[in-house]
């Protein structure tokens, strides 16, 4: 399509092009007091370009439930806060939020997988249309 921008950031030299997506149907699924589900690995590649989209319970201030984390297995998570869409969000209930991510290289981050964690001591259990999706535009080498 004209005028249809492939990637939410400019393409490195070094950088793979890519269009890879997952959609994790989360409905009846649970995630256990301090638990996680693992959603997206890249490695031995960083995320350089991605999105991540949530549609979770919410409190009223349409906080979620769950903490996002993006980072490395063998390194460092980082909890990111993704910014809710007011217009598909029903603060109390289900809210759909998401956030760009991507690695920087100048501060040594790099993202190779994605988990989405229950900071609580109680379990959460998903209800209907409960969804995780990443989408990835762009992978490098990790230096």
């Amino acid at each position: 399509m004209a005028g249809m921008k492939m990637s939410a950031i400019p393409p490195l030299p070094g950088q793979t092009i890519v269009r890879d997506s997952v959609t994790l149907l989360l409905e009846g699924n649970t995630i256990p007091a301090k638990g996680f589900i693992h959603v997206y690995d890249s490695a031995p590649y960083m995320i350089h370009d991605g999105h991540v989209a949530l549609h979770v319970p919410c409190d009223t201030s349409s906080k979620l439930v769950v903490n996002l984390l993006v980072g490395q297995i063998n390194g460092t998570f980082t909890t990111i806060q993704p910014v809710n869409e007011a217009l598909l969000s029903q603060p109390g209930q289900m809210c759909l939020s998401h956030v760009n991510i991507n690695s920087d290289m100048a501060k040594k981050l790099y993202i190779t997988d994605i988990a989405i964690q229950n900071p609580s001591n109680q379990t959460i259990i998903f209800p209907p249309t409960s969804t995780a999706i990443v989408g990835v535009n762009g992978i490098m080498s990790i230096p």
